[in-house]
């Protein structure tokens, strides 16, 4: 995927990317992609990438969406063992994250979008029989 085939949308003081499992918030980038439970900031009033904690289940093809506690859900995905129902909340205040309620149904290249009411919605995506999830 080249650089000029991703959009910006600008969530409060985030930002998130589409094409990459990626966002912003307060000048810092986190980028959790590839088939990795690793997980890094970029602080950009520094220049500097730094590691933070890793998540439970590598995976590739997620979600990451901002909660409104600043928090960033990370949702499904494809791992190893194929699509993922796992869900992950990081803490950025403490570098860690938390196992959380699984989905009924693994999906991978989904979307998800935190709603007014502060849930969050996840639809679409592909799931086991390789087709798209309707």
């Amino acid at each position: 995927m080249s650089m000029n085939s991703l959009v910006a949308l600008s969530l409060l003081t985030w930002t998130i990317f589409t094409g990459v499992e990626s966002g912003s918030l307060n000048s810092r980038i986190n980028v959790s992609a590839g088939v990795l439970a690793s997980s890094e900031i970029f602080d950009s009033s520094v220049n500097q990438w730094k590691a933070t904690g890793s998540m439970a289940t590598p995976r590739e093809y997620h979600t990451a969406t901002l909660l409104n506690s600043d928090k960033i859900l990370v949702i499904g995905g494809e791992g190893f063992a194929g699509y993922m129902t796992s869900c992950e909340i990081y803490d950025p205040s403490t570098g860690q994250w938390d196992v959380i309620a699984s989905m009924k149904t693994a999906r991978a290249d989904h979307a998800a979008i935190l709603l007014g009411s502060g849930k969050v919605l996840v639809a679409g995506g592909r799931g086991y029989s390789e087709s798209l999830i309707n």
